[in-house]
């Protein structure tokens, strides 16, 4: 059975429109994988493997897992099912993006926020936490695998997480597909590092994740591929800003009050006084990249805090007591103390 070297899917020669059709059969990339590689060109809403399955298979591992959460979604990553089906079992977790974060970024701090949260899922057995940096990654992650004698690890993680492109670095070698949109792993593919085994698994779905919402058209505005750079606004009076058509947030001061952005660069911030919100937005609406349906939520703030949009990036909001979000319904949000 000859698999797609790059998504996993079993090749086959047959119908070209199942996945893993291939030409010939000499032949290591599915036409699918061929197409993405070299036009960008992405056929989505094709699996292999359920969500279920795949849950069901990492469940049913007795491999070490390393558990891959890109560092803007950590919170959301952390609710999904996937954490359940990792219970009992040994986990390395990898912090993905990392380098994406702003240069003046205390990892120290942002490690300490992590470490607490993972402490919280006691079910886990977490091994070692790694942040995957530009550097000396490759070689601290292996000496750990060598030094602990594990031979066999499965990586698992949401979609657009990451997997298969650290599998490229660790292997020095661009042989599996990778790409901004979510789904291009389609089955198990194994690959071998320095007599390590490393099984690649399709993403998991977080259904109120940006990334799952949006079109791929829009998602290359929205993913986060650099380093951000924040866009730091400050408030004098009553203002509402908008991100394309995904949110619009209304903000009340008494004070000098400030909010800082940090979201892909690609992503067009709008913002108004919020006595013409709804006539901006009306006006405007034919000139936003994506248009959704936003539904209201009150936010009470503390005088430090970060929302985090899910799929989207983080807001600080400084000096502020509350605010109104206005937000796609298919997408979800949080609270969190200040980090970055």
């Amino acid at each position: 059975m000859r698999k797609c070297v790059g998504c996993g899917s079993i090749l086959q020669t047959n119908d070209p429109s199942l996945v893993g059709y291939v030409q010939r059969e000499d032949q290591i990339y599915c036409q699918r994988c061929f197409k993405l590689i070299h036009y960008g060109s992405f056929k989505g809403n094709q699996e292999v493997l359920s969500q279920d399955e795949i849950l069901a298979k990492i469940q049913k591992s007795s491999d070490v897992i390393a558990l891959l959460i890109d560092v803007w979604q950590l919170e959301f990553t952390l609710d999904l099912p996937l954490i359940k089906a990792l219970e009992g079992k040994e986990v390395i977790v990898i912090l993905t993006k990392v380098d994406t974060l702003p240069f003046n970024t205390s990892f120290e701090r942002l490690l300490t926020y992590i470490k607490a949260k993972l402490k919280d899922l006691q079910k886990l057995k977490i091994q070692e936490v790694f942040l995957k940096t530009k550097g000396h990654f490759k070689e601290l992650f292996l000496d750990y695998l060598r030094a602990k004698g594990i031979k066999r690890v499965m990586l698992c993680g949401a979609v657009s997480v990451g997997k298969s492109t650290l599998l490229n670095e660790l292997k020095g070698d661009d042989i599996l597909t990778t790409s901004v949109f979510g789904g291009t792993t389609l089955d198990l593919n194994t690959i071998e590092v320095d007599d390590i085994e490393f099984i690649d698994t399709p993403g998991l779905i977080d259904p109120k994740s940006a990334l799952v919402a949006v079109s791929n058209e829009f998602l290359k505005h929205l993913s986060i591929k650099d380093e951000v750079k924040p866009q730091v606004y400050q408030l004098y009076s009553d203002q509402s800003y908008f991100l394309d058509g995904l949110l619009r947030l209304d903000l009340k001061t008494q004070k000098k009050a400030s909010l800082i952005f940090y979201i892909s660069p690609r992503l067009n911030i709008h913002r108004t006084k919020s006595i013409n919100a709804h006539e901006y937005y009306s006006r405007h609406l034919s000139e936003f990249n994506y248009r959704g349906d936003l539904i209201k939520h009150h936010l009470d703030l503390k005088d430090k805090c970060e929302l985090l949009i899910d799929g989207v990036g983080v807001i600080a909001l400084h000096h502020l007591k509350e605010a109104e979000l206005y937000l796609s319904k298919n997408i979800a949000y949080t609270i969190r103390k200040a980090v970055l």
